[in-house]
């Protein structure tokens, strides 16, 4: 009988560990009540106004049950009960707006989303971070060039260059008279962006437009206007639009172009000449007439008054 007890003791440690061993295997082969978890706008401002300015949760729920869902910190401290009500099995789609409980917006940084099973007596933090971000990067505009511009599709001078750099991962959006007209893309550091001329395809007319920047972050937030440059939009620009000149002399019109060359037309006559500046003759007879010129389909019309 001594010698029985030992073996009974061990025979029985044995089977207690087993059954341990046993229960640990089954909890592990469980599957979790909550399956296939994404979260659309992991990154998100509370503040932006725009289509990022809320976290959303998806899940998969493996059975009915009462569901209470909090926003936590990453110390575990409760935030916002956005859901406590029951669930039936299937998707679950919850949202958080990045305000606490007292309707205060959440500083900025991660959190996480804490499910609590009334039915199953199970809390399961989800490990996808929700991270509140409020505070827009800053943008600087360096350089813009040239100042003088036209889209006239000859190769030389078609757009404007401006250069830049932010502070965070943020794309360049760019203004003209405070209305948007280009949104580049992300960068961490800087870049440049160009402007065309135009808006959605349509040209702007001649003359001096104010480019400035915002900067729009991942979250969607945007910064304020940096300071502004001027540019002048440019095809085709003469000196004088009226001329007053003797019969028969000589005279010359100032051309402000980049084509290389510009034709003319004076009274029946036409010609050739530089983009600086045309040396023609006036007519014989006083009068007064209409002095055509053109440029990479750009034109302008000048009054040549002929007296004596």
């Amino acid at each position: 009988m001594a010698r029985l007890l030992p073996i009974l003791l061990v025979l029985g440690l044995l089977g207690g560990t087993a059954a341990a061993f046993a229960i640990t295997e089954g909890l592990k082969l469980e599957k979790s009540p909550i399956t296939r978890t994404h979260v659309a706008n992991q990154l998100f401002s509370p503040v932006c106004n725009c289509d990022n300015g809320q976290a959303e949760v998806d899940f998969v729920l493996r059975k009915g049950d009462t569901l209470t869902a909090t926003v936590i910190t990453p110390q575990g401290d409760d935030v916002e009960t956005i859901a406590n009500h029951y669930f039936r099995k299937g998707l679950v789609r919850l949202h958080w707006n990045g305000r606490d409980s007292a309707g205060a917006v959440a500083g900025d940084g991660p959190y996480r989303l804490r499910i609590h099973l009334k039915k199953r007596h199970q809390t399961i933090t989800l490990p996808n971070t929700l991270t509140v971000k409020t505070r827009p990067a800053l943008i600087a505009l360096k350089t813009v060039s040239p100042r003088v511009f036209s889209p006239d599709h000859d190769g030389r001078n078609e757009y404007v260059t401006v250069k830049f750099s932010v502070t965070g991962t943020a794309r360049p959006l760019l203004f003209v008279d405070g209305a948007q007209v280009g949104r580049g893309r992300l960068t961490r550091t800087g870049g440049s962006i160009h402007w065309y001329g135009g808006k959605h395809g349509e040209k702007y007319p001649p003359g001096v437009y104010h480019l400035s920047l915002r900067a729009e972050d991942r979250a969607g937030n945007i910064s304020p206007l940096t300071r502004d440059a001027a540019v002048v939009l440019r095809y085709l620009a003469l000196g004088r639009k009226v001329l007053h000149v003797r019969p028969g002399a000589r005279f010359a019109v100032h051309v402000a172009t980049d084509a290389k060359t510009v034709q003319w037309l004076l009274r029946g006559k036409s010609g050739e000449g530089g983009r600086d500046a045309l040396r023609l003759r006036a007519p014989k007879k006083p009068g007064r007439y209409k002095l055509f010129v053109t440029a990479n389909g750009h034109s302008q019309v000048a009054l040549v008054v002929v007296s004596k």
